[in-house]
């Protein structure tokens, strides 16, 4: 990933090194916020996995996501015309463009039980790992780059999309990236509890 989405530091430069990166006392204050407010993000998860989204039926759970985006400070927030969630998290400059994503839908189909159940540690729930996480995960990233206040030089836009699972076949993803306004210079993709990808230019991947 191009070095310039990066947090600026003290001379309106980005860090040269993952080890500096590390040193910034912004990007540890994020950190703090995640590991002190792990209580809250759960709560998030199950709110959101509560919230139906079969295939082709995302939008309440989107216009829930879109809330939360604004509550979390991005800007500019909006809702393309396939259903996907936009909001803006602006650098110094528009470019580049790094899109953090995670999609809204479930493959369990309308009428499924979504209450979650708590088993000793564990929260049980259709849909909760894919992908209640990914969108958790998103607002608490936003949540800590907003409160330690990080000032990148590239622009972040979060993404919710739809149409991941099934017969939605990545409409969300492809829309964003073959039709839509922005021209992402690279895609995070949050799927599931441990897993990130990134994808080249232009890539619906």
């Amino acid at each position: 990933m191009s070095a310039s989405i990066l947090p600026l530091i003290a001379d309106k430069q980005p860090p040269d090194s993952l080890a500096s990166l590390l040193r910034h006392d912004q990007v540890n204050l994020a950190f703090d916020y995640i590991k002190k407010n792990s209580a809250s993000f759960t709560e998030e998860l199950i709110r959101i996995c509560e919230i139906p989204a079969p295939p082709f039926q995302e939008q309440e759970r989107g216009e829930y996501i879109a809330r939360r985006f604004a509550a979390a400070g991005l800007t500019d927030i909006q809702t393309d015309a396939v259903g996907n969630v936009i909001g803006f998290y602006h650098g110094s400059s528009d470019d580049p463009l790094l899109v953090v994503s995670a999609h809204l839908d479930t493959v369990f189909p309308e009428n499924t039980e979504i209450k979650v159940k708590k088993f000793i540690t564990k929260l049980l729930a259709p849909g909760i790992g894919d992908n209640a996480s990914g969108l958790a995960a998103l607002i608490a990233m936003i949540e800590a780059l907003t409160l330690a206040r990080i000032n990148t030089h590239g622009t972040i836009a979060f993404v919710a999309t739809v149409g991941e699972e099934g017969e939605g076949d990545l409409r969300g993803a492809r829309y964003l990236f073959t039709q839509g306004v922005y021209k992402p210079s690279w895609l995070l993709n949050n799927y599931s509890p441990n897993t990130k990808r990134g994808a080249p230019k232009h890539s619906p991947a």
